[in-house]
């Protein structure tokens, strides 16, 4: 297979606290054969991915396309801190993925993978759950909105997530530890659709 992978997204993508193995987007591109960009930002949010300007990480992606490197696929995972943070609803979500994959599109990116967000353990996120679980529908629509360049990756990362609730998680309740991250992983490349 062997194709340039960015893997845009927040902390969970970028690996924030694992001690023992490497981010979940670098095990699930090195499992794909291919050779992983971890693009994931802590704190990242669709609407902090969805800026375009100098010095946001959007920007800089675009950038980076633009002066010669390459990527074959972009894969997103992100919505956990619009749903736990942000408290950003379906359709402001939807519209800022829009906002990405038009300006990914328009730097010649044209696959694009979106993946679903892990469910959140900790108690307090009830409501965050019931946001994440919105999003499926907005996911589906960008699929539908941008036909033969928007593909669904996997959509099983909340239900399986919320059945290892006990061992899957760092002691917030919203990181993957290195178990999570691991399976993560596995997730992503099972569901990868090239």
């Amino acid at each position: 297979m062997s194709q340039p992978l960015f893997f845009l997204g927040d902390s969970i993508t970028y690996g924030y606290g694992l001690v023992s193995v490497q981010p979940p987007s670098i095990q699930a591109g090195l499992l794909l054969n291919d050779t992983p960009t971890n693009g994931g930002v802590n704190g990242a949010s669709t609407a902090s991915w969805a800026e375009n300007h100098e010095g946001t990480p959007l920007y800089n992606l675009l950038e980076s396309i633009a002066h010669g490197t390459h990527y074959e696929t972009v894969l997103i995972m992100l919505g956990t801190n619009d749903a736990n943070i942000d408290g950003t609803n379906a359709t402001d979500y939807q519209a800022n993925l829009q906002t990405i994959i038009t300006a990914l599109v328009g730097a010649g990116i044209n696959k694009i993978v979106l993946n679903q967000p892990p469910y959140l353990k900790t108690e307090s996120l009830v409501g965050a759950n019931t946001t994440l679980e919105t999003y499926n529908a907005a996911l589906a629509n960008l699929v539908t909105a941008n036909p033969g360049v928007v593909f669904l990756g996997d959509m099983t990362a909340y239900s399986v997530f919320a059945a290892n609730a006990a061992t899957y998680y760092q002691a917030d309740g919203v990181h993957p530890n290195d178990i999570g991250a691991t399976a993560l992983a596995g997730l992503w490349e099972v569901a990868y659709p090239f």
